[in-house]
């Protein structure tokens, strides 16, 4: 009797997350473990902060990673090349020590409790969605559009991105710059075969990364206008009704409170950053070609 009572208890708690859920980042979640840069702690199905050791664990990584940088600079220290590509060789590392150092430190010691409640908030939006299924894919039929709660899916969707938004904003920031450094290094470093290899390996690895998530973003503000769209030729052809009201509650919430990733207000992510991000990295490039030929 104890033991029922124990259980019934239990699941009344939100912040229990399915196993199902849980098994999305069990591999991301054990890599980024291993590198010392996990936001959060999964276990018993349950979502905490980093321990005390585990954090301490990070602190041990970052060390090696900057004695590491160390001895792969005095290593090179041993080879004759040019004064200002030694500068700018050091340059690059130091920067990349620092970018890894601040983001990890970032990642593990800010925002514990922020990351944990995003993770939840993720389940409960998942299980929403999920609860709501059948009614999500028959949105074509009159009874069930007005049934299917879509623009409280929504609102739930909006304010996750918002979340979503204000953790993930500064590594944004952090890559791009990083991204942008290693292009220039890369044209510097052209007569070091070795180091050469490094940083192209290096900076195709943060372009990808920084395609990839400005694909996702036009894909997600695609699919709001889709809706916006589908939401306008409903009232189009409903003058009245409860359906002409649903439709105008989901035109309402995408029109005047419209997510979108913004990085500290200095620019939005969208399919054009990129584009933005290699006309200014080729204008950089041409600068330097003009003082290294002219």
């Amino acid at each position: 009797m104890e033991k029922e009572r124990h259980v019934s208890i239990e699941y009344l708690s939100k912040d229990i997350l399915d196993e199902d859920f849980l098994k999305n980042f069990e591999n991301f979640q054990r890599f980024q473990f291993v590198l010392g840069s996990c936001r959060v702690v999964a276990k018993d199905r349950f979502v905490t902060a980093p321990t005390a050791l585990q954090k301490l664990y990070t602190i041990f990584v970052i060390t090696y990673v900057i004695f590491g940088y160390y001895l792969i600079n005095q290593y090179d220290q041993r080879f004759e090349v040019k004064e200002f590509d030694e500068i700018l060789y050091k340059g690059f590392m130091t920067n990349s020590v620092l970018f890894y150092t601040i983001d990890t430190i970032h990642l593990r010691f800010f925002f514990n409790r922020e990351n944990a409640k995003f993770y939840v908030k993720l389940y409960q939006l998942d299980r929403f969605l999920k609860t709501n299924y059948v009614q999500a894919t028959n949105t074509i039929t009159y009874y069930y559009f007005v049934d299917c709660p879509l623009d409280l899916y929504l609102r739930k969707v909006f304010d996750a991105f918002e979340t979503y938004q204000e953790l993930y904003r500064f590594q944004i920031l952090l890559f791009t710059g990083k991204a942008v450094f290693y292009v220039i290094a890369v044209l510097r470093m052209s007569d070091d075969f070795l180091s050469l290899i490094i940083i192209v390996t290096m900076t195709i690895l943060d372009i990808l990364g920084i395609l990839f998530f400005c694909y996702h973003s036009e894909v997600f503000q695609r699919q709001l206008t889709r809706i916006k769209r589908s939401s306008i030729g409903i009232m189009s052809v409903y003058q009245s009704g409860p359906l002409r009201d649903k439709a105008k509650k989901i035109y309402e919430l995408i029109e005047y409170s419209p997510p979108c990733f913004s990085v500290f207000d200095i620019w939005q992510v969208r399919a054009d950053t990129f584009i933005g991000l290699c006309r200014l990295i080729t204008t950089l490039l041409v600068t330097i070609l003009q003082f290294e030929f002219l």
